[in-house]
């Protein structure tokens, strides 16, 4: 998934006409680095079918970004309605599919409080501030954001579970996370203009 900015970064320009600063295009590749070194400890060679599926997975999530970003931008649609549409259609879809495959569920109760929370916090509200933001950030700069949160989800698993992350993780983490601010900067706050790379 730390690989969706490029993806983004080569739709967006035909796509958008949003064009990088020098600045940002650093960022990125700073970003990407620190992705790098991060996932590099656990990384291993992988099944061809796995990697198709998670390269289609990547293209079909950036092309969302980039959808999403040009009617955030135009507002064309509100932010509820960008949201609740896509959700609704997948969820809509996949049901089906779901009962079919595996049944009913059978779950206590505190299974069904983390699907809730799941299902209304880490996807629903997270989906709902991601179109939001769509409106002003663009497409590259939201899907940078983005790779921040394994290092969230890595600091959370430190605290309430105890595992722990190498040395050369911490280093990886700050190095991505530079590159994105370096990414997020514009000159007086406004979008940058466009600039050739």
């Amino acid at each position: 998934m730390s690989l969706v900015p490029l993806l983004v970064l080569a739709m967006s320009i035909p796509w958008l006409r949003e064009y990088p600063t020098r600045v940002q295009v650093m960022g990125l590749a700073i970003c990407l680095v620190g992705c790098g070194v991060f996932f590099a400890p656990g990384l291993q060679a992988g099944e061809p079918l796995g990697l198709a599926v998670t390269g289609a997975g990547l293209v079909a999530f950036a092309a969302f970004g980039i959808l999403g970003r040009e009617v955030a931008r135009d507002g064309t649609a509100g932010t509820l309605a960008l949201t609740a549409f896509p959700l609704g259609f997948g969820g809509i879809a996949l049901l089906p599919l779901a009962f079919a495959v595996e049944g009913l569920p059978r779950m206590a109760a505190p299974g069904i409080g983390i699907v809730l929370w799941l299902a209304l916090v880490n996807t629903a509200l997270a989906y709902l501030l991601y179109n939001h933001a769509l409106q002003t950030l663009t497409a590259l700069e939201m899907n940078l954001l983005l790779n921040l949160s394994p290092f969230a989800t890595a600091l959370i698993a430190l605290l309430a579970l105890g595992e722990r992350l190498q040395g050369v993780q911490y280093v990886g983490m700050v190095v991505a996370i530079v590159g994105v601010a370096l990414a997020q900067w514009r000159r007086n706050g406004r979008p940058s203009p466009p600039e050739t790379v």
